[in-house]
This record gives C-alpha cells, structure tokens and sequence, in this order.
C-alpha cells in the first residue's frame, strides 16, 4: 500500500511538471525603424528612433540594434519619456555604447526627465566640450536607474554620414 502511495504521488508529480504551462518570459524589449533621411534627398543627416520598455521589474536588458549599423557620426540624440503608468523612474539613466564599451554621449544622457522631452549632444571626455561622435558598428542602448514596471522611453538617434 505504501508503495503504491509513493509511486501515485512520483506520477503526480511528474504529470504536474511536464504538463503545466510553460512560464512567460520577463524581459524587457525594444522596437526601432531603420535610418531615414532628414527631409530633402540629399541631406547627410538621418535619424532612426528606438522604443525601449522595461520588464515587470523596471530593468532593460542591454539592446542593440543590429539590422542597421550606425555608421557616421551621432549628432544628437533626444529622448521621450513614457506618459503616466509608463513614465520611467525620475533621473533614470541612459549610455550609448560602441563595441569597445565607451559611452558616445560622454554621460550626457544620464540624470532624463521622466516628464519632459530632451535634446542632448555627445560629450567629450572632459564632459564640457561638444563633439559629433563617430561610430562604425552596433550602438548597445543602456537604461539605469528605473525601477517603474513596463516603462517605455524612445531614443530618436541623428546621424551625419558622409
């Protein structure tokens, strides 16, 4: 009897495991369009926009954009927080990454509004002096500080190509 009792639960146990739904994932995701030219066909300067939201924490995964490489120098770059239950955490950060891990904006785009949109242009090193940011490769996109759930913040990237 015992055996038989032990051997049901094992079989309950294991029909419980492979058939209960499967978990969702909580990761945070992102959307973007590809480069588009500023008006007028011969313009040198594109932008393309990239909307982030957050996982049901407030944390971004680290997120490139791959299908289109940046290749030029970032101009400027402005950002727009979510609105109400979206809006992301106040003085939430961002750091445009190259592959070698430097922060293209020189930590221009740390401390956002969760309210207001802005404009920033890259910093140099020295965190006063503007420059126009070459960049040949994937950008890695990098939200801190926010600990809003499913808050969304859209990147609109300027770029100067050659």
């Amino acid at each position: 009897m015992r055996k038989t009792l032990c051997i049901a639960l094992l079989l309950g146990l294991v029909l419980t495991i492979v058939f209960a739904p499967p978990v969702a994932a909580d990761t945070s995701s992102m959307t973007s369009a590809k480069f588009s030219r500023v008006a007028g066909s011969d313009s040198k300067l594109f932008y393309a926009d990239y909307t982030l939201t957050a996982n049901s924490s407030g944390a971004y995964s680290q997120t490139t954009h791959s299908t289109d490489i940046v290749n030029g120098f970032v101009y400027k770059v402005r950002t727009a927080p979510g609105a109400g239950a979206y809006s992301p955490t106040d003085s939430y950060d961002i750091t445009l990454t190259d592959s070698s891990g430097l922060d293209i904006m020189g930590g221009a785009l740390a401390d956002r509004s969760a309210t207001i949109v802005q404009w920033e242009t890259p910093l140099a090193s020295d965190n006063t002096s503007f420059v126009e940011a070459p960049v040949q490769g994937p950008l890695f996109i990098n939200i801190g500080n926010n600990s809003t759930p499913a808050a969304t913040v859209t990147l609109r990237l300027y770029i100067l190509r050659p």
